[in-house]
């Protein structure tokens, strides 16, 4: 178990998620929100709740964030800055005006959360994505109906900034050093380069007004196949590293490259150190896939991948941004996201004071991810339900739609064939039957 010894800074540098966000933000001040309704049960206290989220706003520093650009090292950079002075109010709302509650924040002003109330019926919140994410709303939600059903709170493991930010009282500093170092290992004298896919070949046939974004989609129904239903139960770690290696397969066979060049996007909430910690704890991990010796089967690199992957999955606290930048590697054109289906963690609180309330009259916002702009082509995996779906998303100047969809369906057929995963990797059959084609 890591101990966290508070960090005492009142800022700390935007992570590289955070800047993604703010730069959606600088585009459209409309986007980025967390918009959520709740109905509020007739017998709840509702003193008692206003006095709840006061104290739920006063745990959480990130909550009481602005962000700032700042001279740093003669670059301009973001920062995070706690604004301890910052007022949480909770404003009042009729059926007619509620439409008055969805506006921009702005995020150089504290705090960029709304809570607001219709009467004693409605529970109204607004947050933005640069300092939390769903994960984190629904911890806040959950400390809130533990207070109103115990007057208590779990204990707060540590600041969003004590991860952001470690420093020489915080023993996450060793982590982050021996990451760095790591890293530097994997990193150094390797033949790599960014991602490249045959050449785009319908690009000039794109209209000015036609979306700079498109996606294919296939889904592998886990009970229609033994293997993916055996693959489905295995450990988070295990799953990630079938995925990545099967990913970094078909991309070599199509770049002709021997060493992919790939971004996992991680989220820290699934570590025991950050299990009551608020904000969008999102980072990216760098990673070479490495498949030189065509000798070797595909299981070999799979379990390659799992010690890479457990090796991340213990030294995955801290931003490593700045380190990153030091290490002057390339920019990396492509990123993969693996989304398991999480267990929803059950609430002990009898007749819920709070129920979300689904059908309200608040408009959701579709939210543009923020790795839109950081990539041109991202591949997501979804396991849901029994159910993997696979998503390849990409910038239509960049590829073409042709070779795109090839790789999808060339990525299915390399998952579904797990008869081949002992074979020589040189001997894989990836090319879906109905059209081989040589790339």
């Amino acid at each position: 178990m890591t101990i966290i010894i508070e960090n005492k800074t009142k800022k700390y540098p935007a992570t590289k998620y955070q800047k993604a966000i703010y730069d959606l933000y600088l585009k459209d001040k409309n986007k980025g929100h967390i918009f959520k309704s709740f109905k509020i049960n007739k017998q709840t206290n509702i003193e008692k709740l206003i006095n709840g989220l006061q104290k739920v706003f006063e745990r959480h520093d990130i909550l009481k964030n602005r962000f700032i650009p700042m001279e740093y090292k003669g670059e301009i950079r973001l920062f995070g800055v706690l604004d301890e002075k910052c007022v949480f109010t909770i404003e009042s709302y009729t059926e007619e005006n509620i439409s008055n509650f969805q506006r921009p924040f702005d995020l150089s002003q504290a705090p960029l959360i709304r809570i607001g109330l219709i009467k004693d019926k409605v529970l109204l919140l607004d947050v933005h994505r640069i300092i939390a994410d769903e994960i984190s709303v629904a911890i806040l939600y959950q400390e809130l109906m533990t207070f109103l059903e115990n007057n208590s709170f779990p204990t707060l493991p540590a600041q969003f900034r004590d991860y952001v930010l470690p420093s020489e009282n915080n023993s996450l500093l060793s982590t982050f050093k021996e990451k760095l170092k790591f890293l530097k290992q994997i990193f150094h004298n390797q033949d790599y380069n960014v991602l490249t896919l045959p050449k785009c070949k319908d690009s000039l046939e794109l209209k000015e007004d036609y979306p700079l974004w498109d996606h294919y989609e296939i889904k592998v129904v886990g009970n229609d196949n033994g293997f993916c239903h055996q693959l489905i139960q295995s450990s988070p770690c295990q799953l990630k590293a079938y995925f990545l290696s099967i990913y970094g397969f078909v991309m070599s066979k199509y770049s002709h490259q021997d060493i992919i060049y790939t971004t996992l996007l991680n989220s820290y909430h699934n570590c025991y150190e950050t299990e009551n910690l608020v904000g969008p704890l999102v980072d990216y991990e760098l990673f070479l896939i490495k498949l030189t010796d065509h000798n070797k089967p595909l299981q070999f690199y799979i379990e390659k991948m799992k010690e890479l992957l457990e090796w991340y999955e213990s030294n995955k606290i801290g931003s490593y941004e700045e380190g990153l930048n030091s290490l002057n590697l390339i920019p990396c054109n492509n990123a993969i996201i693996v989304e398991l289906e999480e267990t929803s963690s059950t609430i002990s609180v009898k007749n819920k004071p709070l129920v979300e309330d689904k059908d309200n009259s608040i408009q959701q916002e579709l939210f543009m991810e923020p790795w839109w702009n950081s990539f041109n082509l991202v591949f997501r995996i979804q396991v849901q339900k029994g159910v993997i779906s696979l998503h390849l998303h990409y910038r239509r100047k960049e590829f073409d739609s042709y070779v795109i969809q090839s790789i999808l369906e060339s990525y299915q057929e390399v998952l579904l064939h797990f008869d081949n995963y002992h074979q020589p990797i040189k001997d894989i059959p990836y090319i879906v039957e109905k059209e081989k084609i040589k790339y």
